[in-house]
């Protein structure tokens, strides 16, 4: 992962590209690394495990992602 960065305006903008990771993300039983790591799939497919994990938090969340336009669907 490589990302440039430019200071302006009191933000940073950042440009660089990404290489999705090939594995499934862990989330540890943690919702926040699932929530976090979510707007990824913006950029690319990615498999996010134990997804399930936001119910405890965010029971809504992946169908608000969904109405949001992200494409989710569940594989075993």
């Amino acid at each position: 992962m490589h990302f440039d960065y430019s200071d302006m305006y009191e933000f940073y903008q950042l440009k660089g590209e990404m290489h999705m990771p090939e594995v499934p993300i862990k989330t540890y039983s943690d919702h926040r690394m699932a929530m976090s790591f979510a707007p990824l799939g913006l950029l690319g497919e990615i498999r996010i495990e134990d997804p399930e994990v936001v119910d405890k938090s965010y029971p809504g969340f992946w169908g608000d992602l969904v109405k949001a336009g992200f494409k989710i669907s569940s594989i075993q």
